[in-house]
């Protein structure tokens, strides 16, 4: 199923969204994460890149949810890596977090390691 434009524009415009990987038929979990939007697609990456728990998880499991501003996603987890549009993923983590307090976590957010564990969110 493809994002309508009011669900990319909303969890695109999201600060900190929550994700949740489904286990045993429950989300026991949530993990704050920043989401961004290239084009009609939304990507998250894990700040400790593969070592993140919750990407391990989202990769065992394969499916999860998005809490943004108050409203719930389900989602569908695919492994982009290196054969995600990076560049333009850094430009929109610059863009979104590169002001204010947060800025400071960019740069690890677009180093090697979370980079080659991008991941798209699909709508289910």
């Amino acid at each position: 199923m493809d994002w309508t434009e009011d669900q990319l524009a909303h969890i695109g415009e999201a600060q900190d969204c929550r994700i949740a990987v489904e286990i045993g038929g429950g989300f026991p979990k949530r993990t704050t994460v920043w989401i961004v939007r290239c084009g009609d697609a939304l990507y998250v990456r894990p700040y400790f890149g593969a070592e993140s728990r919750w990407y391990n998880a989202a990769l065992d499991a394969n499916r999860g949810e998005v809490d943004a501003d108050g409203e719930t996603f389900g989602v569908t987890f695919a492994l982009e890596g290196d054969a995600a549009p990076n560049d333009a993923i850094d430009a929109a983590y610059r863009a979104k977090y590169g002001s204010g307090p947060a800025a400071q976590y960019v740069p690890p957010m677009i180093s090697s390691g979370p980079r080659a564990a991008t991941v798209r969110l699909v709508s289910r």
